[in-house]
């Protein structure tokens, strides 16, 4: 298993995000912004897609939050089934987090649907 190095907003999640916000920027002329719960599911699933795994003390590095908002909003996307905690084999102190299976196929569907492609480079006629 390989731990996903801290590359705060440059990782595929910002990606991801910059993509979707820079669509929805040119359709309504507005920019938008993550909860910190929707950036979390982000990368996770980046991570996921490229085979690599956070830890509770990357996440909220990696999103750009302080580690107490992290850590309260993992106990929630923990409570309603999609993340999952497993710790280190051998070092109990570190705890990885993963995306749940149904959120990651919910994820894949909407990023590799052709809709959000088509959005994502989408320019309004002048």
């Amino acid at each position: 298993m390989q731990v996903l190095q801290v590359e705060q907003k440059n990782s595929a999640g910002f990606d991801i995000f910059r993509a979707y916000n820079l669509a929805i920027s040119r359709i309504t002329n507005h920019t938008c912004s993550l909860k910190p719960d929707a950036s979390i599911l982000i990368e996770l699933y980046c991570a996921e897609k490229q085979g690599k795994v956070l830890t509770v003390s990357t996440v909220g590095l990696t999103v750009g939050v302080p580690q107490a908002t992290a850590l309260r909003y993992l106990k929630l996307l923990e409570e309603r089934g999609w993340i999952t905690r497993s710790r280190h084999r051998s070092d109990q102190r570190v705890v990885y987090v993963r995306i749940a299976p149904m959120v990651y196929n919910a994820f894949d569907s909407i990023f590799d649907n052709q809709a959000f492609t088509a959005s994502a480079s989408y320019t309004p006629a002048l």
